[in-house]
């Protein structure tokens, strides 16, 4: 396990977008600089995703907005996967990172060659959904990993999931007594 994972943030932050956001998010939350950048890499079954994703990191003040890199439906073409993440690693100068969560399995090979041919110093992650504990890539010793529990209002769960409220929600409890013996 490691102590920090400030040393693996990066500047610009390859996602793969797949049917659920939320690994996308905490990937997000935990591995982009302040002022960092998320590239968000979707078909267009996953365009939906991808925008509400966008959407809720963009009132994260301290980052950039979000680039949406669309590649339809592609998503098991290794050429195009690869020119679509290699024309835009391509033109990043700073930091760069890849956590290949989500997406295709085709997405995760064919983005994480691209991005390692140009930046071959990239840090790559991998979220396991069971432990919560972000895995980052070493060839040359075992992962290095680290629990990961952001911060994530019910508001932002809902918007990234396309949800909304039918009524404002309450905030304290109701029957505290009968929450208290559920718990």
């Amino acid at each position: 396990m490691i102590a920090n994972i400030r040393q693996y943030q990066t500047e610009n932050l390859f996602l793969l977008m797949g049917g659920n956001p939320l690994p996308n998010y905490i990937a997000a939350i935990s591995l982009l600089n302040p002022k960092g950048k998320a590239l968000l890499l979707h078909t267009s079954q996953t365009q939906l995703q991808a925008q509400r994703l966008q959407n809720v990191l963009s009132k994260y003040q301290s980052f950039a907005t979000a680039l949406l890199i669309d590649i339809g439906k592609l998503q098991a073409d290794s050429y195009a996967i690869y020119q679509a993440v290699k024309q835009v690693a391509n033109s990043l100068k700073t930091s760069v990172g890849l956590n290949y969560t989500g997406g295709t399995k085709a997405m995760s090979v064919h983005a994480y060659r691209a991005i390692t041919d140009i930046h071959p110093n990239a840090v790559c992650s991998y979220l396991d959904a069971n432990t919560l504990e972000m895995y980052f890539d070493s060839n040359e010793q075992n992962s290095d990993r680290l629990k990961v529990l952001p911060k994530l209002s019910l508001a932002e769960l809902f918007e990234l999931h396309g949800l909304i409220w039918r009524s404002h929600p309450i905030d304290s409890p109701v029957l505290p007594d009968l929450a208290t013996q559920f718990a």
